[in-house]
C-alpha cells in the first residue's frame, strides 16, 4: 500500500469502517468518530490530512489483541488454521473477527476483546515511529470468531460473572469450601452475627 488514502480505499471496499487518526498517534482526529460514520466525509478528511493514521471503528468487527508472548500463544492455539485478518502493532498481535455477542470490552490478563465504543489503529499507520504491519497476505474478509476462541471468551467471562454473584465460605463442620449466592450470603452473615452461628455446607446440614 503506497499511501494512507489507498489503504483507506482498499479497506473500505471490504466493508470496514475506517476513521481518521491524528498523525503518529492513536487519537481520532474528529469529534463524534464513534457515531454517524460516513465514507465521503472520512475520505475528504484524509485528502486534507494525507499523513494521518487509520483506525478501525469497532463494533460489528471485534479486535482480539494479545499483549504478551503467553497471551499470543493462547490466541494462536484457538485460531490455528482459521483464515482471518492479522496484523502486528508495536507490542501486540491483532486478530479481526465478526462480533459474536455485541461485545464492548473484555480483558483477561493480557488478552483483550475490543468491540462497540472502541477503535484500533490499523496498518499502515505509524505510532512511536513504528509502522503497523499486516501479517501474511490478507483479503480482509472478516469471518466469524472461531469456535475455540469464542468458547475461551465465554468460559472466562462466565467465570468472572459467577465470582461476582457468589461468595466462597468454609463449612464449620467438615472444613470444606463451598459457594453461596451473594444475596443468601449477605442475609446469613447478618443472622450469624446476631446468633453467633456458623456456615454449614449442604451435606453437613442434612445431619
Amino acid at each position: 500500500m503506497s499511501s494512507i488514502l489507498e489503504a483507506f480505499d482498499l479497506l473500505s471496499q471490504n466493508n470496514l469502517k475506517v476513521i481518521v487518526i491524528r498523525q503518529n498517534s492513536k487519537q481520532p482526529l474528529c469529534k463524534g468518530w464513534n457515531s454517524n460514520w460516513n465514507y465521503k466525509e472520512v475520505r475528504t478528511k484524509l485528502q486534507q490530512f494525507p499523513d494521518s493514521n487509520l483506525g478501525l471503528l469497532l463494533g460489528e468487527v471485534i479486535d482480539v489483541e494479545g499483549d504478551s508472548k503467553e497471551a499470543n500463544e493462547i490466541i494462536n492455539r484457538c485460531v490455528s488454521g482459521y483464515a482471518h485478518p492479522i496484523y502486528q502493532s508495536i507490542k501486540s498481535t491483532h486478530h479481526l473477527f465478526a462480533n459474536p455477542d455485541k461485545i464492548r470490552h473484555y480483558r483477561w490478563k493480557d488478552i483483550e476483546f475490543r468491540g462497540y465504543g472502541h477503535q484500533s489503529l490499523l496498518p499502515p499507520s505509524q505510532h512511536q515511529e513504528i509502522m503497523y504491519q499486516w501479517i501474511d497476505d490478507n483479503n480482509f474478509i472478516i469471518p466469524s470468531m472461531p469456535p475455540r476462541l469464542l468458547e475461551f471468551y465465554k468460559q472466562k467471562r462466565w467465570g468472572e460473572r459467577q465470582n461476582k454473584d457468589f461468595r466462597k465460605v468454609w463449612c464449620n463442620k467438615c472444613k470444606l469450601q463451598f459457594s453461596l449466592n451473594k444475596n443468601r450470603f449477605n442475609k446469613e452473615l447478618i443472622q450469624f452475627k446476631k446468633d453467633n452461628k456458623y456456615w454449614r455446607c449442604r451435606t453437613c446440614r442434612s445431619f
